[in-house]
């Protein structure tokens, strides 16, 4: 199995991107994601807290541990299956998460690992064949950004975290793609064409 890793900041595209390869080769390609893999069942009073709110941003909020154990176990050629959940009302200060449903990762030709840190832990890099940085402005990003927004997370959490701990490791992928005014399609077509030419997928 080949593991692709697409990492970038919130609001780039990783999860369009990552749910376009899927959808278009269902037999070759699945997804595994790493927000999937925060602390929402945990005891939240672990969690790290910064003026107030909990954040999110942190890596001290993944299940680092158990999203490495799943992609050895797909590697393995065994099937996976994590919670989908969703978060309530406040999830910046008093998350008050439920799970929605189930979903089952099966072992493909690729797997891809998507999310803002998958590049920066050493362990998963070590993992990928091929790897993408998804780079876009910051209001660009913030404007995408599909989950509760509170202006002051952002400025004193989101931003500042995003600027230590992803943006740097665009360093470490093998491409770099500037995606800030490219269409959805056309961000796919060029993956597309480098996994190609990459001889990762046929």
């Amino acid at each position: 199995m080949k593991i692709i890793g697409i990492a970038g900041g919130s609001g780039s595209g990783k999860t369009t991107l990552a749910q376009l390869l899927a959808e278009k080769y269902p037999d070759k390609i699945d997804i595994i994601t790493l927000d999937k893999y925060r602390n929402v069942k945990e005891d939240t009073s672990k969690l790290p807290r910064r003026n107030g709110f909990i954040d999110w941003d942190s890596s001290e909020t993944i299940k680092r541990d158990k999203f490495l154990l799943d992609i050895r176990t797909l590697q393995n050629g065994k099937a996976v299956t994590i919670d989908i959940w969703t978060l309530g009302n406040d999830p910046l200060k008093n998350p008050e998460y439920k799970i929605i449903k189930s979903r089952t990762i099966y072992p493909r030709d690729i797997l891809i690992v998507e999310g803002y840190l998958v590049l920066w832990h050493e362990a998963l890099r070590k993992l990928y064949s091929r790897s993408y940085f998804l780079q876009v402005e910051q209001e660009t990003r913030l404007k995408r950004r599909d989950r509760a927004i509170d202006p002051v997370y952002d400025e004193a959490i989101h931003i500042p975290m995003h600027n230590k701990y992803v943006e740097p490791t665009k360093k470490f992928a093998d491409v770099t793609i500037d995606v800030s005014e490219l269409s959805e399609e056309e961000v796919f077509g060029k993956i597309v064409q480098d996994l190609k030419k990459s001889h990762l997928l046929a």
